[in-house]
């Protein structure tokens, strides 16, 4: 059974134990974070945080955070635990819906994606994100995609 709820430190702590080898690679490459540091930060500073746990296994947490209230920017976020993996469906399934509220929150979602990380490149393409040419980024200059979608995309 999927579970939507707010995230624990348990669950907090189970994810950055677990997390996925991409978001690891991903987290350091953006910024020489570890896990259990870009996770605690990145809720702190969210305005919307969500904790998917499926069978009461934590899998993925989601947040955004506001950037501009005037022009209604946020920057989404999804860090993912390597339960994610058995559950793929549900959380493709569900996945909309968490897009589909932030974009309630902040009608234009922009960040960037590790270009390595290609199941996260896919999954944001299938939620209908529009993904750019990759540029140098972070503390090593890695190649990241700039990622958007706004209410207005159709």
């Amino acid at each position: 059974m999927i579970k939507f709820t707010e995230p624990t430190a348990e669950a907090i702590q189970f994810i950055a134990d677990n997390m996925r080898d991409a978001d690891i690679v991903e987290v350091w490459a953006a910024g020489h974070h570890t896990p259990i540091d870009s996770l605690t930060k990145s809720i702190d500073i969210s305005e919307f945080n969500t904790l998917v746990t499926i069978d009461d296994i934590p899998c993925v947490l989601f947040g955004l955070v506001r950037t501009d209230i005037l022009s209604g920017s946020g920057v989404p976020w999804m860090l993912g635990a390597t339960s994610i993996m058995k559950h793929k469906r549900e959380i493709l399934k569900h996945s909309p819906v968490v897009i589909e509220q932030m974009l309630t929150i902040c009608p234009n979602l922009v960040n960037y994606v590790h270009g390595k990380n290609k199941m996260s490149i896919r999954w944001l393409k299938w939620l209908g994100f529009i993904i750019e040419e990759p540029v140098p980024r972070g503390p090593d200059n890695e190649l990241f995609h700039r990622f958007h979608r706004s209410l207005t995309d159709v």
